[in-house]
C-alpha cells in the first residue's frame, strides 16, 4: 500500500527510541500507573521496550488482510485509526522511557485528555459508518436494519464526542479521581450507545422494521 511508508517510520522510530535510550535505563521498567504517577506494574526492561515496537508490527503486517473485511465506505475511517493506534503506541513506548530517565509528568492525565481527542475524533466519523461487520457498533440489533445502524451511530456519534470533551475537562479539575472518570466515562458511554441501539431495534420493529 502506499501510505505504508509512514507506518514503517512509526516502528523505526519506536525500534530507535529503545535501542538508543537501552543503556541508560534501569533493569526494570514500569509499565502501568495508578493515580498520582504510582506505579502498579513493571517489567523487565527487554521487554518493557520491545512491547510496543512487535505489536506495532503486528498492526503493519496484519492491515491488508483485516481491511478485506472493511467496506470501502468506512476505509478512510480504518486507516485513521489505524495510525491513532501506531502513533499511540510510540507514546507508549516514549513514556516508558521518560519514567525510566526520571522524567515526571501526570500520566493519568495525560491519559484522560489523550482519550478524550480519540474519542472526539472517532465521533465525528462514527455517524458516518456504513453496515457492516468490521465497523461500527456491531450487535445483532445494529445488524438487523440499515435504519436501526444509521439511528444509532448517529446517537453513539454524540456520545462519543460529549464522552470525549469531559476526558479533556476533568484533568483540569485537580481534585477529582481523574484515574476513575478516565475508565467509567468510555464505559457508560458505550453502555448508552447499546442501550440505544436496543431501543432503536424495538422502536422501529413495533414499526414495522424497514431498511
Amino acid at each position: 500500500m502506499k501510505d505504508k511508508p509512514f507506518s514503517l517510520i512509526l516502528i523505526t522510530l519506536s525500534l530507535l527510541a529503545g535501542i538508543i535510550a537501552y543503556p541508560f535505563l534501569p533493569d526494570i521498567l514500569a509499565i502501568q500507573w495508578q493515580s498520582g504517577n504510582i506505579v502498579s506494574n513493571q517489567a523487565p526492561k527487554y521487554i518493557a521496550l520491545a512491547f510496543s515496537p512487535l505489536a506495532m508490527v503486528v498492526l503493519h503486517v496484519t492491515r491488508s488482510s483485516a481491511w478485506k473485511f472493511v467496506q470501502d465506505a468506512n476505509r478512510m475511517e480504518s486507516k485513521l485509526i489505524f495510525y491513532i493506534v501506531q502513533v499511540i503506541l510510540l507514546g507508549g513506548q516514549l513514556v516508558i522511557i521518560g519514567f525510566g530517565l526520571d522524567y515526571e509528568f501526570n500520566l493519568v492525565a495525560t491519559t484522560s485528555v489523550v482519550l478524550g481527542v480519540l474519542l472526539i475524533v472517532a465521533g465525528n466519523f462514527l455517524h458516518r459508518a456504513k453496515r457492516s461487520y468490521a465497523y461500527g457498533i456491531k450487535n445483532r440489533w445494529t445488524l438487523s436494519s440499515k435504519r436501526v445502524w444509521n439511528k444509532t451511530h448517529q446517537f453513539s456519534a454524540y456520545i462519543f464526542i460529549l464522552a470525549g470533551l469531559l476526558l479533556i475537562i476533568i484533568p483540569l479539575l485537580g481534585h477529582i479521581n481523574n484515574s476513575m472518570y478516565t475508565g467509567a466515562i468510555p464505559v457508560v458511554g458505550l453502555a448508552l450507545c447499546y442501550g440505544a441501539s436496543c431501543y432503536y431495534y424495538h422502536k422501529y420493529k413495533e414499526q414495522g422494521m424497514k431498511e
